[in-house]
């Protein structure tokens, strides 16, 4: 079983060719932007890398959102358009666990997943590192960061917190809180692959083709939040 991972979903981009047993090949970057450039050579060099082509996958696996709406979209035209040709058969990925997957951390620790949505919201959820693997605790939302913050003190257990909103949740005060190291804490196609891998394990997953798979956003696009907002003001007047 080998399979090629794709991450466009937050200011880093990352590709990764891996298998059953781990990491065969992986690429990064962290400009923030030009995702759209940066992600066919970065899939090229892992392919090339692992000595594969394309057609030689069994899988593919994609970062579906939440996430920047330009860089979900990017991540999900790219599966799309590298699986139609082959059918290959795609394992949609939460960027938030991905993250959470990236994560080295001992069983009975939670770890926090948190990606900065702005006007003080974070796309977060929880999980829960077990000997058994990751244990997802709450599904991904939109929240403001206080509500995030109120959902990780629900547990005593020790908090491991990665994304670009890290800091929004984080408290320095509390002595459960920790920040995962800044090279940890951005979103890889290594987490993709290891969220990839225990979709694979488990006998309730199936992957879906090309043709059915969709971005996951949580919340409208900024512009058409920002049209509704004026025509609520519109209406008021």
């Amino acid at each position: 079983m080998i399979f090629l991972c794709i991450d466009t979903c937050t200011p880093s981009c990352s590709a990764a060719l891996a298998d059953e047993k781990g990491l065969i090949a992986s690429a990064f970057c962290n400009t923030g932007r030009g995702h759209s450039t940066a992600i066919l050579p970065q899939i090229d060099a892992c392919l090339k890398a692992g000595r594969k082509a394309v057609s030689e996958l069994d899988y593919l696996a994609v970062t579906v959102g939440p996430g920047s709406f330009t860089g979900v979209r990017i991540g999900v035209a790219t599966a799309k358009g590298l699986a139609q040709p082959h059918d290959l058969p795609i394992i949609p990925v939460s960027t938030l666990e991905a993250l959470a997957g990236g994560l080295s951390a001992p069983p009975g620790t939670r770890i926090a997943a948190a990606l900065n949505a702005r006007r003080g919201q974070v796309y977060f959820a929880l999980f829960e590192q077990t000997a058994a693997g990751l244990q997802r605790i709450t599904p991904d939302a939109a929240l403001p960061a206080e509500e995030a913050r109120a959902q990780m003190e629900h547990s005593p257990l020790p908090r491991l917190i990665a994304g670009d909103g890290a800091e929004l949740i984080f408290n320095p005060a509390d002595p459960l809180d920790s920040l995962a190291p800044p090279e940890l804490r951005l979103c890889r196609a290594e987490g993709v692959a290891a969220a990839a891998r225990q979709a694979l394990s488990s006998c309730l997953f199936t992957p879906v083709s090309f043709r059915d798979l969709t971005p996951v956003y949580l919340r409208r696009p900024q512009a058409e939040r920002e049209r509704l907002e004026r025509l609520k003001k519109e209406d008021s007047q």
